[in-house]
C-alpha cells in the first residue's frame, strides 16, 4: 500500500469564501483596502493611498479614501447586500447609444423591465450615464460608499464592542433597513395610470368620489 497522500483540489467556492474573509479581515483591522491607489485630486502629488485608521482620509494628502482610485473589490458589494437586501448584478448591462455604432458598458443599471429600463436610461444625458471608468460611475460609487459605511452595518467590522454597544448596533441596523433605506425600481407611468383608470372602473363609487 502507498504511503502517497493524494493533494485535492481546493474547491473555487471555498476559495472564494476565504478570499472574501480575508478582505474583510484587512478591513477591520488595517484599513489596507485600496492602499496606494492613486489620489484623483493630487495626481503625482500624493505617492498612494495611505488611509488614517479612524479620520477617513489619506495621510499623506488628506483626501477621502472616495478620492483615490480604489479599484472594486467587493466590500460595497457585499454592503449593499447586507443592508438594502439588493443583491449586486454581476451581468453589466450594456447601451447603444443613437448615432454610436458600439455599446457601451455600464457600471451601474437601475433594476426594473429591460425594455423600460432602456427607454430610462436612453433618455439620459450622456454624461450623467454610469459609464464604466466614467466621471458619473465614479462619483456613484463616492456617494455610496458615505451612504453606506460597511462599519456602519457589521458589528463584525467594529473594535471590540461591549455587548450593550452589540446589541444598540443590532438595534440601528434593524431600524435603518426597516425605515431609512430601499432600493426603488424604474417602472412606465403608463403603465400605472392604465392600472388605476382599470381601479375606477371597477370602482364607480371611487370614480365619483374623486370626481368631487
Amino acid at each position: 500500500m502507498s504511503d502517497t497522500i493524494e493533494a485535492h483540489e481546493t474547491p473555487s467556492w471555498l476559495l472564494e469564501l476565504e478570499a472574501n474573509r480575508e478582505r474583510r479581515l484587512k478591513a477591520r483591522l488595517g484599513h489596507e483596502t485600496g492602499a496606494g491607489a492613486s489620489c484623483l485630486k493630487c495626481a503625482d502629488k500624493c505617492p498612494g493611498l495611505d488611509l488614517h485608521f479612524w479620520r477617513k482620509c489619506c495621510k499623506v494628502c488628506k483626501c477621502s479614501k472616495e478620492e483615490h482610485e480604489v479599484q472594486d473589490d467587493d466590500i460595497y458589494g457585499w454592503a449593499q447586500f447586507q443592508l438594502l437586501g439588493s443583491k449586486p448584478n454581476k451581468i453589466k448591462r450594456k447601451i447603444l447609444l443613437p448615432g454610436k455604432n458600439d455599446e457601451l458598458e455600464l457600471d451601474w443599471a437601475p433594476k426594473g423591465n429591460n425594455e423600460t429600463v432602456d427607454r430610462y436610461l436612453k433618455t439620459l444625458p450622456p454624461d450623467q450615464l454610469l459609464v464604466k471608468g466614467s466621471q458619473a460611475a465614479l462619483e456613484r460609487k463616492q456617494l455610496l460608499h458615505k451612504q453606506i459605511p460597511i462599519h456602519d452595518i457589521d458589528p463584525e467590522l467594529c473594535h471590540d464592542l461591549t455587548d450593550e454597544e452589540l446589541s444598540k448596533m443590532n438595534d440601528y441596523i434593524a431600524h435603518v433597513k426597516q425605515s431609512s433605506v430601499g432600493v426603488g425600481q424604474i417602472v412606465s407611468l403608463s403603465t400605472i395610470i392604465q392600472g388605476s383608470y382599470t381601479i375606477l372602473n371597477f370602482l364607480p363609487e371611487l370614480s365619483e368620489l374623486i370626481g368631487n
